[in-house]
């Protein structure tokens, strides 16, 4: 071999390792570039998940929903008109007492024009056109207390208020109307102030309003302890807590409801021990979503809501893909539960068929959430974990009289509240806090009880003002 061709092979054999060594390096940067896309990919799917997040598939409120971007439920068009349909119930305004009455005579034949007499024949009963209106009216009462001069020690003394008289300078109905603009219809204290001045003609000003709200906090404390107490010892009851702005810093609105009673809580804290305070001692069963602050409830006390799973199978549908279907299949399968259940609410079966037929529909639940378990996605992993650690708390409805399959209760007695701190963006004052949380308290109570709150809550200060006994919101407990 020549000199020129060992330099040739030579050459050759080092544009060979240099080839060799580019392609070691090219097969380095594609599996880099191939990990690469393959994380930039699995964010930008779960920015779009994020940007898809509302009410249906997370535990968003609805009212954070944008209202052209709400989804419904699918259904099959009925075909029927909008409005009431044949055989609804009629809703009919009732007459109420006049206060004046008028008679009003025809003066002619409006068929021939002829005149009628006044004392021509009444054929028919009377048409009673009834107008309803309203005067606002202020009640102002002046108190002339004297300054006596004693003729024995020759000091002055001033005359006191008789019993019944109202310590402050507004009455108890003005007292409430005050507390229920702003409890029950979310009006500021501003707003509360204007209408006092423009509709009642009584100059209020926005520090007099706040003394109001005060004062209202430390009267209704009374009422609100007793419903806190008779949801304590009830059989079933609701929690639920939602974001608060207090103080200027984040705090949380706690919720302890039944189908009789809700008691509001405001705390700084998001946690087991807020829960405590909230309900410091836990008498039945409880129905809550599956946040960590309630874990610490025994299976056989807990019943998990069924509506925020649904929200979670929406999630993974959403994902698409094969946890899209572990999704789909499990909605169908809250489907077929909730169907069950309708039907036992409906008295078509009873409890053991209700247990029997609910059976199967467990099973093929729980082999969903073991899949989901086991399944690549974080998503689907985290939510068959949660399925199957508390397992029993999903079924306590199956076999507890009075348990629900849902947490509605709780959701539906926060959603005043949620629109009050859209409104007015929550508390800054400890007594602002309790003005608010015991207004909710007895707005929601008094809701249940179907009783009217602008006829109970002016003898709350009546009975402030007097020590007198307070009203009753909910019934006392047999025995």
């Amino acid at each position: 071999m020549t000199e020129a061709e060992k330099r040739i092979l030579a050459e050759l054999a080092a544009e060979n390792a240099r080839l060799a060594k580019l392609v070691v390096e090219s097969a380095a940067e594609n599996a880099r570039l191939t990990k690469l896309v393959a994380e930039l990919a699995a964010e930008v799917a779960a920015l779009r998940a994020r940007l898809g997040v509302d009410s249906s598939n997370s535990s968003k409120p609805p009212s954070s929903d944008a209202p052209w971007a709400k989804r419904r439920p699918p259904r099959t068009p009925s075909g029927k008109r909008p409005g009431g349909q044949p055989g609804h119930k009629p809703q009919q305004r009732v007459m109420l007492e006049a206060t004046d009455a008028f008679d009003c005579p025809a003066a002619h034949c409006k068929h021939c024009g002829v005149d009628l007499p006044e004392d021509s024949v009444v054929a028919g009963r009377d048409h009673v056109h009834q107008v309803i209106d309203v005067r606002w009216v202020v009640e102002v009462v002046d108190y002339h207390m004297p300054l006596h001069k004693c003729d024995g020690c020759g000091k002055h003394t001033r005359a006191w208020l008789p019993a019944g008289v109202p310590r402050s300078s507004f009455g108890p109905q003005l007292h409430a109307l005050g507390a229920m603009l702003q409890g029950e219809f979310h009006f500021s204290r501003q707003e509360t102030a204007r209408f006092f001045s423009d509709i009642l003609g009584a100059h209020v000003s926005v520090g007099a309003v706040q003394s109001m709200c005060d004062r209202t906090a430390i009267a209704l404390r009374p009422a609100c302890d007793d419903i806190l107490q008779q949801l304590i010892e009830a059989s079933t009851k609701h929690a639920d807590e939602t974001g608060w702005r207090h103080g200027g810093k984040r705090a949380w609105l706690w919720v302890l409801a039944s189908q009789t009673c809700a008691y509001f809580h405001i705390d700084p804290e998001r946690s087991r021990e807020a829960f405590g305070r909230l309900c410091p001692e836990l008498k039945g069963v409880l129905h809550t979503d599956r946040y960590s602050a309630y874990w610490h409830v025994l299976d056989e006390w807990h019943q998990l809501c069924h509506a925020h799973l649904r929200r979670d199978d929406q999630s993974l549908i959403d994902l698409g893909g094969a946890v899209g279907e572990i999704g789909k299949a499990l909605l169908a399968e809250s489907n077929a539960m909730f169907s069950l259940w309708h039907r036992f609410v409906a008295s078509e079966i009873d409890r053991a068929e209700l247990r029997t037929e609910m059976l199967p529909i467990q099973e093929r639940v729980r082999v969903l959430a073991q899949r989901a378990q086991g399944h690549e996605h974080k998503k689907a992993r985290a939510l068959g974990k949660s399925m199957l650690k508390h397992w029993p708390s999903l079924w306590r409805f199956v076999e507890v009289e009075g348990v629900e399959p849902t947490n509605n209760t709780a959701e539906r007695d926060l959603r005043p509240s949620v629109i009050h701190k859209r409104k007015n963006g929550g508390t800054r004052s400890e007594l602002g806090a309790c003005f608010q949380a015991r207004m909710q308290t007895v707005v929601a109570t008094a809701r249940k009880q179907g009783i009217s709150l602008a006829a109970w809550l002016p003898g709350v200060f009546d009975a402030w003002w007097d020590v007198v006994r307070l009203p009753l919101l909910v019934p006392e407990p047999s025995g």
